[in-house]
């Protein structure tokens, strides 16, 4: 008698380490034939058993196909849902369960990839929280089964960036952050201009092809796309004119260039398309300057760059180099067009080239990519009431207006760069994207993670991959699938502690005065209100943790929350140092040793987990907090 596979609870593929039946993908693209292979290694992991993948399906045993609706068309039995697989779109998919088969139906074959990692996450319960083995659980089942059902998907946002900074000392991590953004069902992924561009050319572009997904470069640009040590000698003219000479730089993270000159034009111009033509697939590339505003200053440059941005950095003396950066980006992108009209430049709105243009000045075919640097820690950019908040909500309203084209955000969500690890918060990371979409910004790109560095920014990463996908699904339901799939055991207990963290930050953010630009490193203490507590529910994840990848996670965690609570020690002893030097009390002098104190502590603490790679920076400037305040100690003695 043939088995069917088919059971009252649904479809059995699998039972008692036997496969009753193979995946099958007619389709002969290689994203498609990555898909099925994906499907069938996994699945074979969760049954114990191979599961064979073949072209044709069998007549008398189940199947799970993968495919197009083109190349699935054989297996469509209604025209309704032939229908329905033919509008999905580039970006969405369809999972269909009926009693003999399966069928993941992609709009594309990227599309149908992220299907099959759907069905294997929530009909059967696999998990990808972070890149790499440590980060992946795949349960075992005995029956194999899935359940009927028929479902479709389509992103929030149609552009999800992965912007990285690999470094070729350690391959197999970047690989996986490929492997992970495909799986977060994110499309595009850009490697930094100035980090290791041979190794992302010949280790990790064939990786991305292989899973469809969209790629291009970021960053820090113009080192990188003419090379200082390479044209420096010869074409000084091409670089920035500062204090009288040309400055070549050796850094290519800082590198300047005479953007108005149009030799350096056309000489960009034939870099991108010598880079794009070796690698037809490099299809959004950005133009962000070096880094700083060291800019040139030749008489057609300097004329471009006359204000200061007073609206993001008041006082600060930030160039608005706006016009000199738009102007070269719009005469890059002529002369190129002929040559590569596929080719999508981005304008970078970053710190000195942040503030938007006037209305007279909008480009129908611009590009930009905004950073919401240093944008508030606490209130969503929607949140009118926070001064800091209603300025960037006035920029990106402006580049809406000026920019004719795509737009997209970023901010620093790596390493812990910001007074919050888990950055943007919980509480308004959704209220973001309500708003970005709102304003008809069509995505968000991560920003800035190596392999090494995305263990202390996981959370915000998984956060934000799984919000620009599903804008509806709640925030502490996702937490709990990231939870599950990181700390095993020890799940229950840490997101006890991620909404204790959630509970400080609510709070903090009820009480911040909407005047004040809460994103320093003085708001720890506002958000770590209970220490005590935190740190017992990370002992107490600690001793659940049941697996090597459950305890490093529960780890991670705990340099996280040491970092914050130590901060917040010294947040609270720099308070009460100030107020007892401001207000001439006895006890000032023994406020100040509690304050050096708090700072030896973090110092210390800082030093022994800097080679984890999850810091970003040092702590010096707490050093010179110390020192202020031994400063204002010395005043009022005098």
């Amino acid at each position: 008698m043939a088995t069917t596979g088919a059971a009252a609870e649904g479809l059995t593929l699998a039972r008692a380490g036997r496969a009753l039946g193979p995946i099958v993908c007619p389709g002969q693209d290689a994203v498609e034939q990555f898909a099925a292979g994906e499907l069938a290694r996994y699945l074979s992991r969760m049954a114990d058993a191979p599961f064979p993948v073949q072209s044709g399906a069998p007549q008398d045993r189940p199947f799970v196909a993968v495919g197009t609706a083109t190349s699935l068309a054989p297996y469509l039995r209604t025209r309704a849902l032939s229908e329905r697989a033919g509008q999905l779109g580039e970006e969405g998919f369809l999972i269909r369960v009926e009693q003999d088969r399966a069928l993941v139906i992609g709009g594309s074959p990227r599309a149908a990839l992220y299907g099959v990692y759907d069905l294997l996450e929530r009909d059967l319960g696999a998990r990808w929280t972070v890149p790499g083995p440590d980060g992946e659980r795949i349960p075992r089942h005995d029956p194999l089964v899935l359940r009927p059902c028929e479902r479709r998907e389509a992103p929030a946002f149609p552009l999800r960036a992965f912007d990285a900074m690999p470094h070729p000392t350690e391959p197999e991590g970047d690989v996986a952050l490929i492997d992970w953004a495909a799986k977060r069902k994110l499309n595009l992924f850009r490697m930094g201009w100035c980090y290791a561009w041979a190794h992302f050319e010949t280790r990790l572009l064939p990786e991305i092809r292989k899973r469809g997904l969209m790629s291009g470069a970021a960053n820090h640009a113009f080192g990188t796309i003419l090379p200082p040590d390479r044209h420096g000698a010869t074409h000084p003219h091409y670089y920035a004119l500062r204090d009288g000479a040309r400055a070549v730089e050796t850094d290519p993270m800082v590198t300047q260039l005479c953007t108005t000159n149009p030799e350096t034009v056309a000489a960009v111009a034939r870099s991108l398309e010598s880079t794009t033509e070796k690698h037809p697939e490099l299809a959004h590339l950005s133009l962000l300057q070096g880094d700083g505003w060291a800019f040139c200053q030749c008489p057609e440059c300097a004329r471009l760059v006359t204000g200061t941005c007073e609206r993001i950095w008041p006082g600060e003396g930030v160039p608005d180099a706006t016009p000199l950066l738009l102007r070269f980006v719009a005469d890059v992108r002529r002369a190129l067009a002929s040559q590569r009209p596929g080719v999508t430049l981005w304008y970078d709105a970053y710190s000195p080239t942040i503030e938007p243009p006037g209305a007279a000045e909008a480009d129908p075919d611009l590009n930009v990519l905004v950073w919401l640097y240093w944008r508030c820690a606490l209130h969503s950019l929607g949140d009118q009431r926070c001064t800091r908040s209603r300025q960037y909500a006035e920029v990106l309203r402006g580049w809406r207006r000026a920019a004719g084209g795509r737009m997209m955000v970023t901010d620093y969500w790596c390493g812990i760069t910001q007074p919050v690890p888990w950055w943007p918060t919980f509480t308004t990371m959704k209220e973001d994207y309500r708003f970005l979409r709102l304003l008809g910004i069509e995505g968000a790109a991560i920003w800035g993670l190596s392999h090494t560095w995305f263990r202390s920014a996981e959370t915000s990463a998984y956060l934000n991959a799984e919000l620009l996908w599903d804008l509806d699904q709640d925030v502490w339901q996702v937490m709990r699938r990231f939870c599950e799939g990181r700390y095993g055991a020890a799940a229950e207990t840490m997101q006890h502690y991620y909404r204790a963290i959630a509970e400080g930050m609510e709070r903090a953010a009820a009480e911040e005065p909407v005047e004040r630009v809460a994103n320093t490193w003085s708001l720890a203490s506002r958000y770590v209100r209970d220490p005590k507590r935190l740190r017992a529910l990370i002992d107490e994840a600690r001793a659940k943790a049941d697996d090597p990848d459950a305890r490093r996670g529960v780890e991670d965690a705990w340099v996280q929350n040491e970092y914050a609570c130590l901060l917040a020690e010294v947040d609270r002893a720099h308070q009460a140092c100030q107020q007892a030097i401001n207000s001439a009390e006895p006890s000032a002098p023994a406020r100040l040793a509690a304050l050096r104190q708090a700072v030896d502590a973090f110092s210390t603490f800082h030093r022994a987990h800097a080679s984890s790679g999850m810091f970003y920076g040092s702590p010096d400037d707490l050093r010179g907090v110390v020192s202020a305040c031994e400063e204002a100690l010395q005043k009022r003695r005098s």
